[in-house]
């Protein structure tokens, strides 16, 4: 596990550009999200083209953890520890 604020980081500076690249990714598919039916100077096409974008980012940055993985034993499932504990969806009780 890594650490990463504005004074200092633990990532290895060989990987910075990874992450940034992953960061690139998710905003663009975010952008693409918020970009929906929204009138912008792009035209119509320019939530398609943010999301193929990000995809691309993404996937890229999929492909070097799973590269850098099989060398290092690099775990791929998350990108962060989360904050809490996630809540169970499973029962509805209603008023």
């Amino acid at each position: 596990m890594h650490s990463l604020d504005s004074q200092s980081s633990t990532v290895p500076s060989h990987l910075e550009d990874l992450i940034a690249t992953a960061a690139e990714g998710y905003a663009a598919v975010e952008w693409a999200i918020f970009a929906t039916n929204r009138v912008n100077t792009g035209g119509s096409m320019t939530p398609d083209a943010f999301l193929e974008w990000g995809k691309n980012k993404l996937r890229f940055f999929r492909q070097e953890l799973r590269r850098l993985g099989h060398r290092n034993r690099l775990r791929l499932n998350r990108l962060y520890k989360p904050g809490a504990s996630i809540a169970s969806r499973a029962g509805d009780y209603g008023p």
